[in-house]
């Protein structure tokens, strides 16, 4: 996703819980297996605790809280500890497990999106399942967090120029030149917080809960980033997953590297699936928009755009069918204003379509999606790799393309080596009780399809559902019953769909 300044992050939330009397929990279950994540670790200890869950502030009336501690380093000897807050829904009527999720980032906040994704969820799940919401390890009301990481670079990025060739090499120098030494003081400023905030503490973090909470299982609904927790969890504890949604996955295979390569296709994929939903006319203009940017600006609602401007505004939140309205605007505005002639109404439509776009494609969050992103994966590309990725996605796509390209080939710029902890590759299937259901939206630029692709190829006899669409993230955001029907039976029955591909269809009223 595009962030100003090079760096990409997620907003935050805290939790407090006043006392009340107790609800009660099953007993807990021994720990599964020892975690496959590392080769060399044990399981980690995990002390008895007994979760008491207190009625929650007004803000999520009706919800149970809690805080657990666990160890901040699961694979290590300190004794420093890592709280993470969490909020139980129970379920109303006959209990038949439990389901958790992450929303995402890294970073996404369980507490934040409780009440939006509770309400969500079918009436028949609601009735089902205690539904838990947490906050991973240093995000929102968890703690210890980063702290000092927020000052900001005044040096310029390199001149880009308006129209014409682009110096993708000097562009990269200059993000990472800027954004290194920013990360470098972060990491430097948190020697017992940043060092442990990968995927694969939260893992440990989650088993710890579930024992915590005493049940047997998880039914677990990874979205987006979320959707790497349920991956890992699966590979570490396969016995402690009753069900298994991953929804706008994570190639599971991913490093740093392919991660940066992968704009250089996923905007061109998203520009034909979104130009394929509306008339004819749609994906040659948006075609040859976005080829004349690069050699002319043009005035819209009395002001000079290039494609710096543009192109972020029309590609930026391709990935979110709230902003289609606003993109087929910018791009028949565009297009009139280069080709034809256009009214002033048409003008201040566009403007405000600009404004909504350009707002969206640029929201900040902390440093801990880098840390994260950093501990998860290897194979960081050089910068002369970033730039060739780079030039690649401006020859198939766009100047945004590229853009988002140095700004993930940059990510761990000014971090150590040793910050890595990846997963092994899958070089075997992964064989779960009950296989997983995997879906994507074909056109998405956040998660690629391929990538959700290669999740679900992995698991034996998983399901895999195709949204041809670019919506990212789609169980329960989409009036569609062949997205959401086969996902909620899944949950409920454990009854494995068939894979299969589905129409585009509208975004359900919040």
């Amino acid at each position: 996703m595009l962030r100003r300044g090079g760096l990409a992050v997620v907003a935050c939330l805290a939790l407090l819980a006043p006392v009340a009397p107790a609800i009660a929990a099953t007993p807990a279950t021994t720990p599964a297996t020892s975690p496959s994540s590392f080769p060399s670790s044990a399981a980690p200890a995990r002390p008895a605790v007994a979760l008491t869950l207190r009625p929650c502030p007004t803000d999520l009336t009706g919800w149970r809280c809690s805080t657990l501690t666990v160890p901040r380093d699961w694979f290590g000897t300190s004794d420093l500890t890592a709280r993470i807050p969490l909020a139980v829904m129970p379920a109303r009527g006959e209990r038949i497990g439990a389901l958790t999720f992450n929303p995402g980032g890294p970073g996404g906040s369980g507490i934040e999106a409780a009440s939006r994704w509770y309400a969500a969820l079918p009436e028949r799940m609601k009735d089902s399942f205690d539904f838990v919401a947490w906050d991973p390890r240093g995000v929102g009301g968890s703690t210890p967090k980063l702290t000092g990481c927020r000052t900001k670079s005044t040096r310029a990025y390199y001149d880009r120029p308006a129209t014409g060739p682009v110096d993708w090499l000097a562009f990269t120098r200059d993000v990472a030149s800027s954004t290194g030494p920013e990360l470098q003081r972060c990491w430097e400023a948190n020697p017992d917080v940043a060092p442990y905030l990968g995927t694969d503490y939260v893992v440990e973090d989650l088993e710890a809960m579930r024992v915590a909470l005493g049940y047997d299982q998880w039914s677990f609904l990874g979205m987006s980033y979320g959707s790497r927790i349920g991956y890992r969890y699966a590979r570490a504890y396969p016995a402690s997953l009753r069900a298994l949604v991953m929804d706008g996955a994570w190639d599971p295979n991913a490093t740093l590297a392919t991660w940066a390569a992968a704009d250089s296709w996923a905007f061109t994929y998203a520009q034909s699936v979104f130009s394929s939903l509306f008339d004819d006319r749609l994906a040659a203009r948006f075609a040859r928009v976005l080829k004349a940017l690069n050699a002319r600006t043009v005035v819209i609602d009395g002001r000079t755009r290039t494609r710096w401007d543009l192109t972020p505004a029309l590609l930026g939140d391709i990935s979110s069918q709230s902003a289609y309205d606003d993109i087929r605007a910018m791009i028949d505005t565009t297009y009139d204003a280069l080709f034809r002639t256009t009214s002033p109404a048409q003008e201040r439509r566009a403007g405000l379509a600009f404004t909504r776009l350009a707002r969206d494609a640029e929201k900040t969050d902390p440093y801990t999606l880098n840390m994260v992103m950093c501990a998860d994966m290897s194979g960081r590309p050089t910068l002369e790799e970033t730039a060739r990725y780079a030039e690649s996605a401006y020859v198939n796509s766009s100047v945004l393309a590229s853009l988002v390209t140095v700004i993930k080939g940059t990510t761990c710029e000014g971090l150590p080596d040793a910050i890595e902890r990846p997963y092994p590759p899958i070089e075997e299937e992964i064989a779960l009780v009950t296989p997983p259901v995997v879906l994507n939206a074909l056109g998405d630029t956040r998660t690629p399809w391929l990538g959700a692709r290669t999740m679900a190829s992995y698991f034996t006899g998983s399901s895999f559902i195709t949204y041809n669409g670019t919506q990212h993230v789609i169980y329960r955001k989409l009036r569609s019953a062949c997205l959401n029907v086969p996902v909620t039976t899944y949950f409920m029955t454990l009854t494995v769909p068939a894979s299969t591909t589905c129409t585009y269809a509208p975004l359900r009223q919040p």
